[in-house]
């Protein structure tokens, strides 16, 4: 079994120098592969075939034995990515240090440990929002892609920005990176080196060295392949079982992603998170002080809060989810590296989900200690309010995680959950408009049409079940008593919503792979 494995490979997009055509490469166990070719030629592209990122139009690629977009594989591939245009600040390092070692087990403090040999130490300088050098964030990008003690290394220009001149003192950290690729292939891994670097032949001394051009791949040199004999067909199966994974390591990685979730939208988002609190914490008081002057006989100050926040609560979920995927997405860096870390789907859509209900929670509780010191609602009834609440945001979380992945901007995002809020809520406000109409346009005696299409319409509408619960927790005289059907509905939307986000995701992901 080979480590990568390239059958009939064919790809072909407009603007590329040439197509590729009928690729075939095989890496074997232990190997140094050096692929030159000149800018252009389709080096990148093949790199993405190799992790999964992008789909050949035909032929197949396999990692380890497996498609490249398995898990086995990843947690076996580390990966040196190429300069990427969005630039990297001090003050993100940490978090994002800590949130790429959290994909593999046992490696907290592995990337610093790196750090070390290269007498590199970004992160001293933490608390300043400044920028790393070329060649800081080529060695940031050597050691995340070590983090995971993998056995296959891929590298994009691995050596641009390091300088190359040694001194008396000390090597220079081009030859330190050098000397830790010949150690790595000499322990049995193996490297696949992409670079146009006229002297990475002689300096790196590949087993093989390839020649991209023309859209085929030629030139093939076996410099020391009958070191290789033995070790080429060693079972790679072992090597898989040997990355057998918990599921506590599952539970950990879906801790760390809620945590980084929730720190990227307070930090790079604050203008967004302070104008949605500030308008909660106003809406609240408005709707608390239209509730204690509008409570009357046939109408109670729950069912206002129930009616204003189960809408305006529909609708920041649905933002704030949309805003999360919309942020992401803009961000090279971590959408880079959410396609090549062993990341399942369900923990990563879990992680923006339960991030975004812990901010939706913030706000009801902030909404619902405001409406409980104007009065409103008693002490009593809080503890039960609050978890209504927050539970029929849910599946509006899952409606802005669709809306955050087919429209990618935060203001589409916006006007669409507030479309999608009006849509759902007006069903619910339809007998009010049918009582107007009939009042205008009836006599007595006639059929109450009124209040026959307005139940029969609201029910059709998860607002008004959402309403209903709420009303339920809060004892409120409007409750209709038919708390099964209620629940039964919102389950129903919330499977709908899931459905949504999963197809969202996946049509997305798969129009991405095959661009």
């Amino acid at each position: 079994m080979n480590v990568i494995e390239l059958k009939n490979v064919t790809y072909a997009r407009p603007g590329m120098n040439y197509p590729l055509q009928d690729i075939h490469l095989e890496v074997r166990k232990g190997e140094l592969v050096y692929l030159k070719g000149e800018s252009g030629e389709g080096k990148s592209t093949l790199i993405d075939f190799i992790l999964g990122i992008r789909e050949p139009d035909i032929g197949e690629v396999k990692v380890f034995g497996y498609p490249p977009g398995e898990l086995k594989s990843r947690f076996l591939t580390g990966v040196v990515l190429q300069k990427i245009s969005s630039p990297i600040k001090n003050s993100q390092l940490s978090s994002l240090i800590d949130w790429i070692e959290s994909h593999y087990p046992e490696a907290q403090g592995k990337i610093t440990s790196i750090f070390k040999d290269f007498d590199f130490n970004p992160l001293r300088d933490e608390d300043r929002k400044c920028l790393l050098a070329g060649g800081e964030e080529r060695l940031l990008f050597i050691a995340f892609a070590q983090a995971g003690s993998p056995q296959l290394l891929i590298m994009d220009e691995p050596t641009t920005f390091l300088h190359a001149q040694d001194t008396k003192d000390k090597d220079s950290r081009r030859t330190i990176f050098r000397n830790q690729i010949r150690s790595f292939v000499d322990q049995g891994n193996t490297v696949l080196l992409v670079s146009q670097d006229p002297d990475a032949e002689t300096f790196f001394e590949p087993t093989r060295t390839l020649l991209l051009k023309n859209g085929r791949i030629s030139g093939s040199t076996e410099n020391n392949l009958s070191s290789l004999a033995t070790s080429g067909t060693v079972e790679l199966e072992n090597l898989i079982d040997s990355k057998k994974i918990s599921i506590f390591h599952w539970i950990y990685l879906l801790f760390k992603h809620i945590k980084f979730n929730i720190e990227q939208t307070f930090q790079n988002d604050q203008k967004y998170i302070w104008l949605t609190f500030i308008a909660s914490l106003l809406w609240a008081i408005c709707i608390s002080f239209a509730a204690n002057t509008g409570e009357s006989q046939d109408s109670s100050s729950l069912l206002t809060i129930a009616n204003a926040y189960s809408f305006y609560l529909a609708l920041t979920a649905a933002n704030t989810t949309g805003n999360i995927i919309a942020e992401e997405r803009q961000n090279e860096i971590l959408t880079k590296f959410l396609k090549i870390l062993p990341l399942p789907p369900i923990i990563y859509l879990s992680a923006k989900v339960i991030a975004s209900l812990f901010i939706t929670s913030l706000l009801v509780l902030m909404m619902l200690v405001t409406t409980l010191i104007c009065n409103v609602i008693s002490p009593s009834i809080f503890p039960s309010l609050s978890i209504g609440l927050i539970l029929g945001t849910i599946p509006y979380l899952f409606l802005g995680l669709a809306l955050g992945y087919l429209l990618g901007k935060p203001k589409s995002i916006q006007i669409a959950a507030l479309m999608c809020s009006l849509i759902l809520t007006i069903p619910v406000f339809s007998r009010s408009i049918l009582d107007v109409i009939e009042i205008t346009f009836s006599t007595s005696g006639q059929l109450d049409l009124a209040k026959l299409l307005g139940e029969y319409i609201a029910a059709h509408s998860p607002i008004y079940h959402y309403i209903q619960l709420i009303l339920y927790l809060g004892k409120a005289p409007e409750y209709d008593q038919y708390i099964g059907l209620h629940l039964s509905w919102l389950i129903w939307f919330t499977l709908i919503s899931i459905f949504i986000a999963l197809w969202a995701y996946w049509s997305v992901s798969n129009k991405e792979a095959k661009a």
